[in-house]
């Protein structure tokens, strides 16, 4: 239900927003492909209000999410000047093929970050945590203290 409000930043409400620009795009409609017997278009890591109502789990959550989506007083995630003056060690991966988050942008995010070191790796695709977590964490975990 949050995965929206990540991206509101202090901005406003998120009003459905994947949902929203989903519908400025016509071929990502799933009903209209398969009608039509075209192949269905991965929309990605995306909420959208029907998910609260045909999914039976999500259902007793749509008044919530329905707040959610109209809050206007989030405030800003992270704080872009405290983390450009950061002093804590730390190190992020950034999956080559990452098909939810553009490798060029994570690591233009990272360079914003000061002291973060980065390991791009093409072994996990947005998994890394679930499919290969200890290593993950090893490698993370030596990165941030200099070992690599």
């Amino acid at each position: 239900m949050l995965h929206e409000a990540i991206y509101a930043q202090g901005r406003g409400p998120t009003d459905w927003a994947a949902e929203r620009v989903r519908a400025e795009y016509p071929e990502f409609d799933a009903r209209t492909a398969l009608a039509e017997g075209r192949p269905l278009l991965l929309t990605g890591e995306t909420v959208h209000p029907w998910h609260f109502t045909t999914d039976p789990a999500l259902r007793p959550l749509r008044e919530t999410a329905e707040l959610l989506a109209a809050r206007t007083d989030w405030t800003p995630l992270y704080d872009p000047e405290r983390l450009a003056a950061n002093t804590v060690p730390v190190a992020a991966a950034v999956y080559h093929d990452d098909m939810y988050v553009d490798t060029a942008h994570s690591l233009d995010t990272a360079r914003t970050i000061r002291g973060l070191r980065t390991w791009v790796t093409d072994e996990f695709e947005h998994d890394g945590v679930r499919a290969g977590g200890p290593r993950v964490l090893d490698r993370l975990l030596a990165l941030s203290r200099d070992e690599i």
